[in-house]
């Protein structure tokens, strides 16, 4: 686990570096970012969406019992799966820092031994940011930009659930107005991707109406589940760079 910190460089991070790093990781390495956010969180929901969920709508289909099972078990399941993109895609984004390139099978297998922490993370921190938000909104920005790096702190540092709360606090102090443009600009790129899909549906809805919505819907939850894991990923790279030093070797050692 890292020290709290001997060295803070000058001015602050820089959100072209962090954008940059994130789009660099898709763009060099498509095959593990956006097959990983494909196989594991767009592809389970499209099946879910032909199969189970017509099911649950009609009313005579199945029990009421079999309803709430079957709604339980794939919400569980899509948490599962949600959880192991983000740490397996911690793994592909520190090998591109580091001028590597991550396997497939490397980014699953690290994945994998942080899911239920990760798990047990953020049923805390969705509890904590809706309290916050409830609280006339600003409490839960606060506390979103405090623990804007959690997930790649616990994945890479194994710091354990309320470690990594503290750890994500310490790295975002003082740039967390920084964060919070970073965040502003996500949103916005989300947006447009979302936009330019859904021009495709309108667009392939008279050839296909039937698949023209699963399909669109299927590439944006694959862009963003690789480009949010991408992106939290990069920033905490930042982040310790700036707090803490180049920590090429250091990263380099963590998956050895």
């Amino acid at each position: 686990m890292a020290t709290s910190s001997t060295y803070v460089s000058d001015g602050s991070i820089s959100i072209r570096e962090v954008l940059s790093r994130a789009f660099a990781v898709m763009r060099d390495n498509p095959t593990t970012t956006f097959g990983i956010a494909f196989l594991f969180v767009a592809l389970p929901q499209l099946l879910f969406r032909w199969t189970i969920g017509p099911a649950l709508l009609q009313p005579s289909a199945l029990s009421e019992f079999t309803k709430i099972a079957m709604t339980l078990l794939s919400g569980a399941l899509f948490i599962f799966l949600s959880m192991l993109v983000q740490a397996s895609l911690v793994r592909a984004t520190l090998a591109y820092s580091q001028k590597q390139r991550a396997t497939f099978g490397e980014t699953i297998s690290s994945g994998l031994s942080s899911v239920l922490p990760l798990i047990a993370m953020s049923l805390l921190l969705f509890v904590a940011v809706s309290l916050g938000l409830a609280l006339l909104l600003v409490p839960g920005f606060i506390l979103l930009m405090m623990w804007a790096v959690i997930t790649p702190v616990l994945v890479v540092e194994r710091t354990g659930v309320i470690g990594s709360f503290r750890r994500s606090q310490f790295l975002t102090k003082g740039a967390r107005w920084r964060i919070f443009g970073l965040l502003l600009i996500v949103i916005v790129v989300v947006w447009l991707i979302g936009l330019v899909t859904g021009i495709v549906l309108v667009t392939s809805a008279a050839i296909a109406p039937s698949l023209a919505f699963p399909i669109s819907n299927a590439i944006l939850e694959t862009f963003t589940s690789a480009f949010w894991a991408t992106l939290q990923t990069s920033l905490y790279i930042s982040l310790r760079n700036w707090k803490e030093g180049p920590q090429s070797e250091q990263l380099a050692d963590i998956f050895a």
